[in-house]
């Protein structure tokens, strides 16, 4: 079962797209539906029946209007909505592993929609009960009806069976392995392990994305038999080791470079380097971006610490603040990695991770301003209001810094 992004485009809704696979009516698209507040009258209705022969493995809805399946044998089917239902298209052209060689045994095991309507898929040797040795992801892009594979010799990720799969707002992707959580800038990026603090043989299940209807994010990942994990992201702290601070760690159009120590502005053509700036406001922008990053990770301890130990009452307050940290640490750490790239040759693809940066730091400022610290342990409460305060002190610093800035730039 998949749940429908934005349900409501057919009455009434269909809030959950699912299928029955290995059992009956494995080749049949169900949507669940509900009228009452409560769904006290949920109902399961057929939507579509793929061909004869094909067993449901994945399923995804952007909106129920555009349902994509994935089946075994392995086939990629769309279902349209129209006046006389949902009608499946087959997305014909999925690359096999080794070019030229079929794999009749293998399932599309997971489908994961795109902010730009293109759909990434799970493409594993064979489904997981049969034991998947080899997997692949793949990207399809509607305007051309093409399936590329963003992972193979060079990319990072090479032929390992794929188990969890999913895309943040900001289109960073994630993927799991048996053992490896991987992420990658987007499609035909290059993938990075991200898998410290996980055991060394997790057996990882499904990985989520989670941004919270007010404000903060979670990547969790399942395993088999061996815990559910969540990850947390650690901003650039100088006193965390082989990390150092930079004068642009900030949420607005400056960033500054640890490569060449030069402050750079975003602009139409990209990062453009600004001239001398009063040497009183880059040291105020410099100790206010080290405060705010030292303000934030002391936090995230405190609340790694209250949350292990925390009553029923607190449990919830302390979710969403950790949740809102964790997306502020998300957004300092992207910034942090911006600034210590070499500025000029990257100037597009840096102007894309400023701006992604940008984002996450300023909804989880915002929303932590507005959070009461109520039901948080004393030392926390003084904590979120240190960080709120560290964000104004060096917003107010990187203001300065602009309003300096002449015009010609």
């Amino acid at each position: 079962m998949e749940a429908a992004l934005r349900p409501g485009t057919a009455g009434p809704p269909v809030y959950i797209v699912g299928g029955n696979c290995p059992v009956d009516e494995a080749n049949s698209v169900f949507g669940l539906r509900w009228s009452q507040p409560d769904a006290s009258d949920a109902k399961w209705d057929r939507l579509a029946t793929l061909p004869a022969g094909t067993y449901i493995w994945s399923l995804t809805a952007a909106d129920e209007a555009s349902i994509y399946v994935g089946t075994q044998p392995p086939h990629v089917y769309r279902l349209d909505l129209s006046e006389a239902g949902w009608t499946p298209a087959e997305l014909a052209g999925l690359p096999t592993l080794n070019p030229g060689q079929p794999d009749p045994g293998a399932a599309v095991t997971r489908l994961v929609p795109l902010a730009d309507g293109s759909v990434l898929a799970a493409y594993n040797a064979s489904p997981y009960t049969g034991g998947a040795t080899a997997g692949q992801i793949l990207h399809y892009v509607p305007a051309t009806s093409t399936w590329t594979p963003i992972t193979g010799p060079g990319t990072g990720l090479d032929q390992e069976p794929i188990f969890g799969l999913d895309a943040d707002i900001w289109g960073t992707l994630y993927a799991a392995t048996d053992d490896r959580v991987l992420v990658a800038a987007g499609p035909g990026k290059p993938w990075q392990d991200m898998s410290t603090g996980l055991p060394r043989r997790a057996h990882l299940g499904h990985l989520r994305f989670i941004r919270y209807p007010g404000g903060g994010i979670d990547l969790f990942v399942s395993t088999w038999g061996r815990s559910l994990w969540r990850a947390s992201w650690q901003s650039a702290a100088p006193s965390l080791p082989g990390r150092a601070a930079g004068p642009g760690l900030s949420y607005n159009t400056l960033i500054g470079s640890l490569t060449d120590g030069r402050l750079y502005q975003l602009g139409p053509g990209g990062l453009q380097p600004v001239g001398p700036i009063d040497p009183e406001l880059m040291q105020t922008a410099m100790r206010t971006a080290v405060q705010l990053d030292l303000s934030t990770s002391q936090l995230a301890a405190l609340l790694a610490g209250a949350s292990a130990s925390a009553s029923a009452q607190a449990a919830d307050a302390l979710a969403a603040t950790s949740a809102l940290t964790n997306q502020l640490q998300r957004g300092l750490a992207t910034l942090h990695t911006v600034s210590s790239a070499p500025q000029l040759s990257q100037a597009q693809i840096l102007l894309g991770y400023t701006v992604a940066g940008t984002a996450m730091i300023s909804g989880a400022a915002a929303e932590l301003a507005k959070r009461s610290v109520q039901g948080l342990p004393d030392e926390v409460a003084a904590a979120v209001r240190a960080v709120t305060v560290a964000i104004a002190d060096h917003a107010e610093a990187m203001a300065a810094i602009e309003h300096s800035i002449p015009a010609a730039h």
